[in-house]
């Protein structure tokens, strides 16, 4: 059996972690693509096994309406619960039922006034009176950004005079030099991989129907230079 050498260098091993790292990738590409598979096999069959042996009501099995229509019973689901009074009865007495969870105050928050114009804030009674305001009533939305731009710009300062000695701000400390990558990108990546299960092939997907290219070897490379920013 051959012996295989060993990196002579540090960026030598680093190029050998990456290519491992891309291999691996490619093979856990494979093995969810073949479990995908084998699961949907395993459901057609149980339906095939349903129908063949099974009642011959119409009605399919609880299980398969959740797995092909998980959206529309939730929905349904929903409906249904809001159909229901909006009052509890309890022994002793009754309980309004709780309404929405309130959205968490950590979350940054962009305020949209939607004002009345100049011209409606007279009087309906009398137009030489004008509206004044007597409070305001507000609603909340959750909105998703999944990537935004980061555009730095550094103002360039020269003396009119002696033209010369041109003065620049510095450039903000990054992770990864010379690299779109920002902090909170790279947390966002860490996460889904390792926290959520979201293999970097399919994180390099979700990128690209954003019309990003990053490839799934750039990701890795960031997750090996994220892994040496936080060693000891």
């Amino acid at each position: 059996m051959a012996r295989t050498e060993m990196p002579s260098s540090i960026d030598a091993l680093r190029e050998l972690a990456l290519r491992q790292q891309s291999l691996l990738e490619e093979k856990q590409s494979t093995i969810d693509e073949q479990a995908e598979l084998i699961t949907f096999y395993r459901e057609w069959k149980r339906l095939i096994d349903s129908q063949r042996f099974g009642s011959r009501s119409e009605k399919l099995p609880a299980e398969q309406g959740h797995l092909f229509n998980e959206a529309e019973i939730e929905a349904a689901a929903l409906v249904d619960n809001e159909d229901q009074s909006d009052e509890v009865a309890v022994p002793a007495h009754t309980r309004k039922k709780r309404g929405r969870r309130p959205l968490p105050d950590f979350l940054p928050v962009e305020e949209i006034v939607h004002d009345l114009t100049d011209e409606e804030k007279i009087c309906s009674h009398d137009p030489s009176h004008t509206l004044v305001e007597i409070g305001r009533e507000s609603s909340e939305q959750l909105k998703f950004i999944p990537a935004t731009i980061v555009r730095h710009i550094r103002p360039k300062y020269a003396c009119g005079t002696c033209k010369e000695g041109v003065k620049i701000a510095r450039m903000p400390k990054l992770p990864i030099p010379k690299s779109i990558a920002t902090p909170s990108l790279l947390a966002h990546i860490a996460t889904s991989k390792y926290v959520d299960g979201l293999p970097l092939y399919r994180q390099e997907k979700i990128f690209d129907r954003l019309g990003l290219d990053v490839s799934r070897a750039t990701l890795a490379s960031w997750m090996v230079k994220m892994g040496d920013l936080v060693g000891p």
